[in-house]
């Protein structure tokens, strides 16, 4: 049985947030006027800058509350007189707070590497100027370590950076300093930066399509990026309207599940019917059906190697063609791969599904199709669990821009809602498994 994950726990003391693993501190972290962040080693404290989401959309200022009538008797309460400990959200607030609101609104929309931003800001005010207008090559200067650690040593000034037009500051990342691409740049979702996306930009300048097809986009996400970077053979078959769709979605400012369904649509396409066309896919419910066909039929002939491989332990012979022997004998070797260890450890009550076989038969007896899920967790992008309470669902968790993982889907059987309290114990489980808010 998956032994309970050790209790994260957080708090706010001088304007620190301190994050602790079973009662013992672990990381320290001062937002403002100068961040400093610390984790405890072996022998000492060391210092490391957090790629995990520190500063979230800040809440509405509570309303005061007015004096109780001990305060106005002059009474004193002990402050450990009551539970005081905040829950992660509370703590993370707290330390919000201590940052002007602006700049936390600034940051806010990233989804991780929030830190050497918030450096900058405290170097020189002006950089927010630049995350407001352009999003994309701000996150970039501030977290592309061939150029941050120019800033760092001082061989570049922040006053100078601050200056600077947006074309020299993309050829400052390597990129042309040109004015399509800094309307490019500037349609790129704040959700959608990641450390990788000057070299997403790259790759898309070796293809003058891709580039058109970008400029034409009201927005541009990690969705719309990774379905036109991810392969040639992906990229021949999105449509206009698709790609369109996609760019709008905010689903998928985070993370690209359109693009690994096209995927796994088209591996399947290839192994069941290789002497068919691939369907023209126009929006997004199009590919949500056939993708949901072709895992349905994948799934089937998976049944059909599971009972042929029990056919063979048994003795007993089948006439087959030697085509259906082979592609039965790679899905045979398909069931029985393992996965990749969990991202996440497990409880006793939701527990990781390590093996295609394992999701398979999870998919047979929740009636949906997370079968087709096993490419994508081999991977690294998604794994698969089964709740057992307080309902008994699947939950397929994504990894999202940053390295953080999150709730994809979960369902009861046949694909139906959960419960709010599943979905909240599921949350508490992926809170207390991760530092990030």
């Amino acid at each position: 049985m998956p032994r309970k994950p050790s209790s994260l726990s957080f708090a706010v003391r001088d304007e620190q947030l301190l994050i602790s693993r079973n009662g013992r501190c672990n990381h320290r972290i001062r937002i403002w006027p100068h961040p400093y962040a610390e984790k405890r080693g072996r022998m000492q404290w060391e210092r490391f800058y957090p790629e995990f989401r520190i500063i979230s959309y800040p809440l509405p200022k509570p309303k005061e509350k007015p004096p109780t009538l001990q305060l106005d008797l002059g009474l004193e309460i002990e402050c450990n007189s009551v539970n005081t400990t905040p829950t992660k959200k509370e703590a993370y607030d707290q330390l919000r707070q201590t940052m002007p609101r602006s700049y936390t609104m600034a940051l806010a929309p990233f989804k991780s590497h929030q830190w050497n931003m918030m450096v900058f800001l405290s170097f020189k005010r002006r950089f927010y100027e630049l995350i407001k207008t352009n999003p994309a090559i701000a996150f970039s200067l501030a977290n592309r370590r061939e150029f941050n650690w120019r800033v760092y040593s001082k061989e570049i000034s922040l006053d100078d950076l601050t200056g600077m037009k947006q074309t020299e500051l993309l050829k400052l990342l390597g990129l042309p300093g040109t004015k399509s691409l800094v309307q490019i740049t500037k349609k790129i979702q704040p959700a959608s930066a990641s450390p990788e996306l000057v070299d997403t930009l790259r790759h898309c300048l070796h293809h003058e399509s891709v580039m058109k097809k970008l400029a034409h986009l009201e927005k541009i996400n990690v969705g719309a990026l990774t379905l036109l970077t991810r392969s040639d053979d992906l990229r021949a078959l999105i449509t206009p309207q698709l790609l369109e769709e996609v760019s709008l979605d905010r689903a998928h400012n985070h993370y690209p599940a359109s693009a690994h369904q096209l995927a796994e649509s088209l591996r399947w396409h290839r192994e069941l019917h290789p002497d068919h066309r691939f369907p023209i896919l126009r929006t997004l419910a199009a590919l949500n059906t056939y993708h949901e066909e072709m895992v349905a039929e994948g799934d089937r002939l998976m049944v059909e190697a599971e009972r042929t491989a029990q056919a063979e332990r048994t003795a007993q012979q089948h006439t087959r063609t030697a085509a259906r022997d082979e592609q039965l004998e790679k899905l045979k070797k398909l069931l029985s791969a393992p996965f990749p260890t969990p991202p996440l450890e497990g409880t006793s009550t939701i527990q990781a599904l390590q093996t295609t076989r394992e999701i398979r038969i999870e998919g047979h007896t929740q009636r949906n199709c997370v079968a087709g899920y096993a490419t994508r967790v081999q991977t690294g992008s998604c794994y698969i669990y089964r709740v057992l309470k307080p309902e008994r669902a699947t939950l397929s968790i994504v990894k999202y821009l940053g390295g953080e993982w999150r709730i994809g889907e979960l369902f009861l059987s046949g694909n139906r809602p959960v419960k709010s309290e599943t979905r909240q114990a599921v949350k508490d489980w992926l809170s207390e498994a991760q530092l990030g808010i």
